[in-house]
């Protein structure tokens, strides 16, 4: 991200999120909140960097030597988990368990403000770019028969449904992740050529 070339300046991005490396995206915006100034990130006032600053040390954790995400960890593990059993008693640890993984995503803070969401929406565009330039993730039986890309994103939005929707849905927490799906519904609407008509057509298959 940054041009190496010392009789250059350093190359500018739009949005901070852009700088793939986590340690120095945590370094600027500290620098940023401490008003120093930045080479590569314009405009964010020392208020918004503290802020921006406070998302990413919620969802990054640094351990052996890397970073990792908080949010990918918890909505891929809300997407192995099973409905709700009709037997009820069965249900209490499931459902605390779901709440946790909502509150690592965010999902019950009390500043769910516009950062929070850019936040969200950075999440969600990660996510989704992942699957589709992810052999291992756009293939079937253990990777040897490569899926078509209609398959890939139909698969990309049925496992968003199960995470964000049906999962808590069906442990009556959906309210609490509706605005995580919702801005992931959004965005694969954006990034996905014919995103919308594709999304609808997952949904009409699920509902035969």
């Amino acid at each position: 991200m940054i041009n190496n070339n010392i009789y250059e300046k350093p190359q500018k991005v739009n949005n901070f999120h852009e700088i793939a490396d986590i340690s120095q995206r945590r370094k600027i915006l500290e620098g940023l909140s401490q008003n120093t100034g930045s080479d590569i990130v314009d405009n964010v006032s020392p208020e918004a960097a503290m802020r921006y600053l406070e998302l990413l040390d919620g969802r990054y954790t640094f351990r052996d030597g890397q970073w990792a995400d908080n949010y990918m960890r918890a909505f891929l593990m809300l997407m192995t988990l099973n409905r709700a059993s009709a037997i009820p008693f069965l249900n209490f640890g499931r459902q605390k368990e779901i709440r946790k993984y909502l509150t690592s995503l965010g999902a019950y803070s009390e500043r769910i403000d516009s950062y929070q969401l850019e936040e969200w929406k950075d999440f969600a565009a990660c996510y989704i770019t992942s699957c589709t330039s992810s052999k291992t993730y756009g293939t079937a039986f253990l990777g040897i028969i490569p899926m078509p890309d209609k398959n890939v994103a139909m698969k990309i939005a049925a496992d968003i449904d199960t995470a964000l929707f049906e999962v808590p849905d069906s442990y009556e927490l959906f309210d609490a992740s509706k605005p995580i799906y919702e801005i992931f519904k959004e965005t694969y609407f954006i990034l996905l050529q014919n995103g919308e008509a594709l999304w609808n057509e997952c949904q009409a298959s699920k509902n035969r």
